[in-house]
């Protein structure tokens, strides 16, 4: 299994937001108070316009045999010098998503190997995303990747 990866453009964004049901319906399964079902319609392919849009974003996607496999939504993140923080750079990972019939076949890893080349060739070796803590099998993919805890967020509700 050969798996194919490119830039995506605005022309991508339908695909990107058909692609990002599947991350949806984990979320929304899981934390049904917080984050909707995945929906119809083009209020999300509007969301992914404008991230394909905004400065610094970049998606990638993924394909097997051209079929459409899944997606990665990166930003290269500049921090500026602060009272506080030092100034510094990385590569977030704001999505990712893998239609999981290609799940463990190697296309998450692409997906982050695009993320992390992408950063490298812009001189930026820093690369972070936020994963919940329901999510055990992405922690884990995670952690396989190389990915390490640095923060941890804690709520309540009352």
């Amino acid at each position: 299994m050969v798996v194919e990866i490119r830039r995506a453009t605005i022309e991508d964004a339908a695909l990107i937001a058909e692609l990002n049901r599947d991350v949806q319906l984990v979320h929304a399964n899981a934390l049904p108070w917080l984050f909707k079902p995945p929906m119809d319609g083009g209020e999300v392919v509007d969301e992914m316009r404008e991230a394909l849009a905004r400065e610094g974003h970049v998606v990638y996607l993924a394909s097997v045999d051209s079929i459409a496999a899944g997606y990665v939504l990166v930003e290269l993140f500049r921090k500026q010098d602060s009272a506080r923080h030092v100034a510094h750079e990385m590569i977030y990972v704001h999505h990712i998503s893998v239609r999981p019939e290609f799940q463990r076949k190697g296309v998450g890893k692409a997906l982050l190997d695009a993320a992390t080349a992408h950063g490298k060739s812009n001189g930026v070796d820093l690369f972070a995303l936020d994963v919940w803590s329901f999510n055990e099998d992405a922690k884990k993919f995670f952690a396989n990747y190389g990915l390490t805890n640095f923060n941890e967020k804690m709520w309540m509700k009352v």
